[in-house]
């Protein structure tokens, strides 16, 4: 039986997000390259955080090469099936939208992977457009109300991401101050604002404690802005700001932690929240998107209610004072991204979601 021949659509790095950063796991996938006969076409057009969502003229004619590459490809490729990675933006969803009709005549079925949140605050026309017929991969059940407007449960398959992270060797830190980490990009809807305010109610408690903030500088936040926000929340001399990480000093940053606090306020299925499980950190996370899938609430970590800080505050205080919860909530999430979360049982999830859809249309 011959495999299906499928045209990939995906993100890949730069810049360093979530999306890009599965969408390379699946390019490299020895599994999906033996499962289907694969082309593949990055249509990222974005070149940093700072560009994500935002128009520009270089955007624009990037956009017209890619399109004008992923025309001569579905007429030479002749696929079967479409992968592709929406975006939710309404400039993502035009340009997602102009594909989809060229492969709907070229009569191209189309499978979408959605990594980002937000189709619920636009219930146009063309959304309705883009997704008919379609199938939809989600990153959790907790994430179809977003979409269920214009997308039939039939429809969807649940496909949970994975990350390959390396052994990070954990740094005895026994007796020194506890150390509480955020990494994302520093973008408003990660609670950039809500991590500085449950600083500075632990602060206010007396509780004895570091900050370090990790990630690339973005459209909402620069180095000196942020740095002025630490300022005026009186949080010098405790939080401090690395700038973006990646690999060997991401990792060392991690091993030197002992508490991820990720106070989003829009999210869908988030790696960080991966890498730190398996760096044997216990996190505070909030209740958005598909986080509740990954952590376990009293178990991994304390899942919050998104932008109340007083509940993070008092989560992020427990584990503070408590040695003990923290190492065994840090045990219990190392374990469950191994039994579940790994780049290797990501990598068999989505090629096994991949071939059910292909097979049953």
């Amino acid at each position: 039986m011959a495999k299906p021949k499928v045209l990939f659509l995906l993100h890949m790095p730069p810049p360093l997000h979530g999306a890009g950063i599965v969408g390379q796991a699946i390019h490299d996938s020895a599994l999906v390259n033996g499962a289907f006969e694969c082309r593949w076409i990055n249509i990222s057009t974005s070149s940093s955080i700072k560009d994500v969502q935002k128009w520009s003229p270089g955007k624009f004619f990037s956009f017209l090469k890619i399109y004008r590459r992923f025309k001569r490809t579905v007429k030479s490729f002749s696929p079967d099936w479409a992968y592709l990675t929406p975006s939710p933006s309404r400039a993502g969803c035009m340009k997602n939208n102009l594909m989809v009709r060229f492969l709907n005549r070229k009569d191209v079925k189309v499978v979408m992977h959605l990594h980002n949140t937000g189709y619920s605050a636009r219930p146009d026309k063309s959304l309705h457009e883009l997704f008919d017929g379609t199938r939809v991969i989600l990153l959790s059940e907790r994430l179809y109300p977003d979409i269920g407007h214009v997308v039939s449960r039939e429809q969807v398959s649940i496909c949970p991401n994975g990350i390959d992270v390396p052994l990070i060797p954990r740094h005895d830190r026994a007796g020194a101050e506890p150390h509480v980490l955020f990494l994302s990009n520093l973008l408003r809807s990660k609670g950039v604002e809500d991590f500085l305010d449950v600083a500075s109610a632990l602060k206010s408690r007396g509780l004895r404690f570091k900050c370090t903030m990790v990630g690339a500088e973005s459209a909402d936040y620069s180095r000196k802005s942020l740095e002025a926000e630490i300022a005026s929340h009186s949080l010098g001399d405790i939080v401090s700001y690395s700038g973006m990480l990646v690999g060997a000093e991401k990792d060392r940053v991690l091993s030197e932690s002992d508490i991820l606090l990720y106070p989003s306020r829009d999210d869908a299925f988030p790696l960080v929240i991966l890498e730190a499980m398996a760096a044997s950190l216990p996190v505070v996370v909030t209740n958005v998107g598909g986080i509740a899938d990954e952590v376990t609430d009293g178990v991994t970590g304390f899942v919050c209610k998104a932008g109340d800080v007083k509940s993070l505050a008092e989560a992020v205080g427990r584990l503070v004072e408590d040695s003990a919860l923290r190492l065994s909530m840090g045990k219990a999430g190392h374990e469950k991204y191994l039994s579940v979360f790994t780049a290797a049982a990501f990598e068999k999830r989505i090629t096994e979601t991949l071939c059910s859809i292909f097979q049953s249309s």
